[in-house]
């Protein structure tokens, strides 16, 4: 990493890591859909929609939004757009009427369902120079990172960091 910033050791590793996670995540993703392009009719997001139901449906579209990290509000436009193309419907939540379930239509699973795998065995080929047990080690380190981000940025009062804070700490 650049020495530009004279922050603290914590600092300047933690700023390492995230780059790190960052341009990796962005150049597995980039030869993923290289090999794989998405289907010319449906966008990023409405892929991400779409997958996301393909595994957990039906979800609210408040469930859809945390799945695919957007807002209620931001995936809005984007559903209307997957309901004119024919790959969701919309319908009344039984349990409270307020709420619209969303779901895959028949031609919407079957667009997802026939393109996932061959995406999936992208992703597998962009990972190859990691072995199995390194990919579930990196994948338990990442979700655990994100889980303790999303809490201390949930925390009130950020205590000052002194460096030592992982060492200090016993799983």
């Amino acid at each position: 990493m650049s020495n530009h910033y004279q922050g603290n050791n914590r600092e300047l590793v933690a700023l390492d890591a995230f780059i790190a996670l960052t341009r990796a995540a962005d150049a597995m993703q980039n030869a993923a859909f290289s090999r794989a392009p998405l289907p010319k009719e449906i966008s990023m997001t409405q892929f991400e929609i779409l997958e996301a139901l393909l595994h957990r449906e039906p979800l609210t579209q408040s469930e859809v939004g945390k799945k695919i990290l957007k807002t209620k509000g931001n995936i809005s436009y984007t559903l209307d757009k997957l309901v004119e193309l024919g790959y969701v419907q919309r319908r009344v939540c039984d349990e409270d009427r307020r709420e619209r379930l969303i779901e895959l239509t028949s031609a919407g699973r079957k667009l997802i369902g026939e393109y996932f795998p061959h995406l999936a065995h992208s992703f597998a080929v962009a990972s190859l120079e990691l072995d199995e047990f390194e990919l579930k080690l990196l994948a338990g380190l990442a979700k655990r990172l994100g889980h303790g981000a999303a809490h201390h940025a949930a925390s009130s009062q950020a205590a000052p960091l002194t460096g030592n804070e992982p060492s200090e700490k016993q799983n």
